[in-house]
């Protein structure tokens, strides 16, 4: 789409047939690629399988994006992890080819964007010096441009698409039949569980003063940090469709994956702190990790970006986090079944014993559990997600059968997610050494965690 697009449909009937077309491409596509795999070489055959996942790609880029909404939300989480999706080869060039969808959506007009902002801000508009015309980013639900305030400021202001609201309810009463008309999409998540989460994202993205009252808390908790830094909310120019910050200027994430390896590795620890440790730490996370929302800024620091989706955890929740990862890194079976069964997620005894309890637990979290340094690739990434969803590993129909507190859900996507990061950064620590900070008051060893620790005496001491 250009900036002379018209919006997406509404409709879900039309809606629901775009997302058929990639369905009928796939089928289609799958039996061209037999026939013209008879006789072929092997050479000949890896560079067909490399074809297809790129058209799957381009094809998913075309209708995903230009209906916004939920179904582009699966193309984002797609550009972070394809779950088996493609071939290892073709993975690269298949991210590379989705990753637009996070950061590069195709754009409705400025003039209907900016009419919205009008609208929206009335005599609060007089605030406003000038608005550069084309948008600086365009996502899911809505597009960002750059503006200047009356007092000097340089803000971004995000503008929800007009509709969006009809747009998201009809995507998510499709999704569903879409997803399991192409399987290849995501063939170890079910359905129906993938679309209840996204439901209930991006139905609460669709306020943005609940969006600007989670974005105002953690650009609090996080004021003065020396690695994290969350931008200033401007509230006098927020409504439900309408939210302006702070603007922030750096290096987005796909660059940041091609620098040195320090580099990539300090940054990965920042996120891993940010995503997974607060939800220790500070109790109200951010609940949608994606590269779109990570920026390394010019001051050197990380930024966060996008707090529709933000969660604050029980302490009940909490507590059976800590225990039953405590109890997982100390290899007791027992004591973690105990303590699931405790939190009610263990609600079927006969499906799994305590043995399978502790190796489902960590055949999906190791990574961070194994006292050693460790490089996360992109197959590590997809390997922990698959090992906790496939429905073909030796756990998965009695993991199915278990019963999993929203809360602590929630907390397995940021992991699983933050994992994809990870992955795409090629990042290096000893992630067990890291959450034993927040899981046990272990004394950090790395230098932010060092920095860290120092700065949050300092400012919550009283």
């Amino acid at each position: 789409m250009t900036g002379d697009d018209q919006l997406p449909p509404t409709s879900r009937v039309r809606r629901g047939s775009e997302l058929g077309k990639v369905a009928a491409h796939s089928v289609a596509r799958r039996v061209r690629s037999r026939a013209a795999g008879v006789g072929a070489t092997p050479d000949e055959r890896r560079s067909r399988a490399e074809l297809d996942a790129l058209a799957a790609a381009d094809e998913l880029i075309t209708v995903l994006g230009s209906m916004k909404g939920a179904a582009m939300k699966v193309g984002q989480f797609l550009s972070m992890m394809d779950l088996g999706m493609v071939p290892a080869h073709a993975r690269d060039g298949f991210h590379r080819k989705l990753a637009i969808l996070r950061d590069n959506a195709p754009q409705v007009s400025s003039e209907t964007m900016l009419e919205v902002v009008r609208k929206e801000l009335g005599s609060n508009m007089s605030h406003i010096e000038s608005i550069d015309p084309a948008p600086i980013a365009a996502a899911s639900i809505g597009q960002v441009y750059q503006a200047r305030l009356i007092d000097g400021r340089d803000v971004a202001i995000k503008v929800q698409y007009p509709g969006i609201d009809r747009v998201v309810r009809a995507d998510l009463k499709n999704l569903a039949m879409a997803l399991r008309l192409y399987k290849g999409l995501l063939p170890t998540v079910d359905p129906q569980s993938f679309v209840r989460e996204i439901s209930g994202d991006m139905l609460s993205e669709l306020d943005y003063r609940a969006e600007a009252a989670n974005h105002r808390r953690l650009a609090d908790r996080y004021a003065g940090h020396p690695f994290i830094q969350i931008p200033d909310v401007v509230e006098s120019l927020c409504t439900s469709k309408v939210l302006t910050s702070e603007l922030i200027t750096g290096i987005p994430f796909d660059e940041i994956t091609t620098l040195d390896a320090d580099t990539r590795d300090q940054v990965g620890e920042v996120i891993y702190r940010f995503y997974c440790g607060s939800i220790h730490t500070d109790a109200t996370f951010c609940g949608d990790p994606h590269p779109g929302n990570v920026m390394l800024a010019d001051d050197g620091r990380v930024a966060f970006l996008d707090f529709g989706s933000c969660k604050t955890m029980s302490a009940d929740a909490r507590d059976l986090e800590r225990r039953a990862v405590i109890a997982a890194r100390a290899g007791d079976a027992a004591e973690v079944a105990q303590v699931l069964r405790q939190g009610q997620v263990l609600i079927s005894e006969e499906s799994i014993d305590d043995a399978d309890v502790l190796s489902y637990v960590r055949d999906a979290t190791w990574w961070h559990m194994d006292d050693a340094e460790l490089t996360i690739t992109p197959d590590i990434a997809n390997g922990v997600m698959i090992s906790a969803v496939h429905p073909a590993t030796e756990y998965g129909s009695a993991a199915r059968e278990q019963h999993f507190p929203e809360d602590n859900l929630i907390a397995r996507r940021v992991e699983f997610y933050t994992c994809a990061m990870l992955g795409q950064l090629r990042a290096t620590a000893n992630w067990c050494r890291i959450e034993a900070e927040w899981l046990t008051g272990a004394e950090p060893e790395t230098e932010l965690g060092q920095i860290d620790l120092w700065w949050r005496r300092r400012t919550f001491s009283d």
